[in-house]
């Protein structure tokens, strides 16, 4: 006889529930909550990304006491998984409601089917089975009496740091008559799952590949594919996973220039600035029209590098550019030249970027440069800013929430914001953008 346990309060931490249980019962470590609210799933809320076979994959159902889980609603899930790709081998719905004959009987009929279709196999966990699984499991079963919140698992997001805003998602697709072999067309539909920010299936394609294929692969498609789990580390917020990745693809594809920038890349992100710097010392000087070998020229430079000299180091015709001027920016900035932070960042933000970091470093500079001006004319009893400028700097804060949502940055970046943006809180009347856009200091 099992013991009653009390229901999720919500659907967040039912989620959180059932992925700690099926990592027990699967003794798969790799499953992961898949996508976020409000993006298509597929009727898949936890997918494996490991590549073990059969894919499995569940979706959680949480409904008030009492209510009954019916085959329509069974019948609603499965014809949405079949539409998951890459194809399941095995699906599970977890569910808070009962679960009568008519579910097992619809159960057997459907499996009958789909083993003959090679489809994926269905099951239904109700909560009379998942309180089995409480009792079998009580690490998990102490984690959730004691009230643990759904968010000490979140879900796989993307927390970007400043260095990787000069980061390159991939090598791009097969060249030439590389673009009808089949192992490209395998890595570019990953690919495809990076553009789209869906990481849990890009790795998932990726790693299959790597794990069934590796000895098949000829040097350039080894360079995509871990060009690319790179990227993958990237949106996890590991960025020494990624760096170490970028080392192992340069050694297929050597003197290729995405592979030499990653490189270079990798020891910026690792913290070795001099090993960087001299690495992006000669990219800069075989390919000079390189943003990102410039961004990170910039950023690697030693403290004693001049300002003026760096900036006069850059094409007039790269200063736009988000890497270039967002590197420049932030030297400026650290060296507390507002004035010179401020007319780089704006050289970005003028070219109409869609990228978030130069609107922040935007709002931020303005900020800070208006706070500076005060200092040094009324000392710090008080602070005396022009509120046009720090409307114009809610402006650019707003628009960077906007670019951030657009990339699918998470709320974890977003409080990033906040964090840069609550100073305007020092101004003399309630902020409000002039363009429509969400203003930071409403969301908190």
């Amino acid at each position: 006889m099992h013991m009653s346990h009390n229901r999720p309060r919500n659907e967040q931490d039912f989620e959180a529930l059932c992925l700690k249980l099926l990592r027990a019962h699967w003794k798969c470590p790799e499953l992961q909550l898949y996508a976020t609210r409000g993006e298509a799933q597929d009727g898949v809320d936890i997918v494996d990304i490991s590549v073990q076979e059969p894919l499995r994959a569940a979706q959680c159902k949480l409904h008030e006491e009492g209510k009954v889980t019916n085959r329509t609603e069974v019948t609603r899930e499965i014809e949405k998984a079949k539409g998951f790709t890459p194809s399941l081998g095995r699906y599970v719905i977890m569910t808070t409601g009962k679960v009568k004959r008519e579910v097992h009987d619809l159960l057997i009929e459907i499996n009958r089917e789909h083993r003959k279709k090679r489809l994926f196999s269905v099951e239904v966990f109700d909560w009379g089975r998942i309180e089995e699984f409480l009792d079998e499991y009580t690490d998990i079963r102490d984690w959730y009496e004691g009230g643990s919140s759904a968010a000490a698992i979140g879900r796989i997001e993307s927390n970007t740091e400043t260095l990787l805003q000069v980061t390159e998602r991939s090598s791009g697709p097969g060249r030439g008559d590389d673009r009808q072999d089949g192992f490209h067309a395998e890595i570019d539909e990953a690919r495809n799952f990076l553009d789209k920010h869906d990481y849990q299936i890009a790795k998932l394609l990726l790693l299959r590949i790597k794990v069934r294929n590796w000895d098949k692969l000829n040097a350039r498609h080894k360079f995509r594919v871990l060009t690319n789990l790179a990227s993958v580390e990237v949106s996890a917020d590991n960025p020494s996973g990624a760096a170490e990745l970028y080392f192992e693809a340069k050694e297929y594809q050597p003197a290729d220039e995405i592979a030499r920038t990653n490189e270079a890349l990798g020891y910026l992100i690792l913290g070795q600035h001099e090993r960087a710097f001299e690495l992006a010392g000669k990219l800069r000087e075989e390919f000079p029209r390189s943003g990102r070998v410039m961004g990170i020229f910039i950023q690697s430079a030693p403290d004693s590098a001049a300002l003026e000299s760096l900036e006069g180091s850059v094409p007039n015709d790269l200063l736009h550019k988000d890497e270039v001027a967002t590197a420049l920016a932030q030297r400026a900035q650290d060296s507390g030249e507002f004035q010179k932070a401020e007319e780089f960042i704006r050289a970005a933000t003028s070219a109409k970027s869609r990228t978030f970091m130069p609107w922040l470093l935007l709002g931020q500079t303005i900020v800070q440069s208006e706070i500076s001006q005060s200092y040094e004319k009324h000392g710090t009893e008080a602070l005396f800013c022009d509120e046009d400028r720090l409307c114009e700097a809610e402006d650019a804060l707003g628009q960077a929430f906007v670019l951030a949502d657009e990339e699918l940055y998470t709320s974890a970046m977003l409080d990033r914001l906040l964090h840069h943006g609550h100073i305007l809180k020092c101004g003399p009347r309630s902020w409000r953008t002039k363009t429509g856009l969400p203003s930071p200091l409403q969301k908190g």
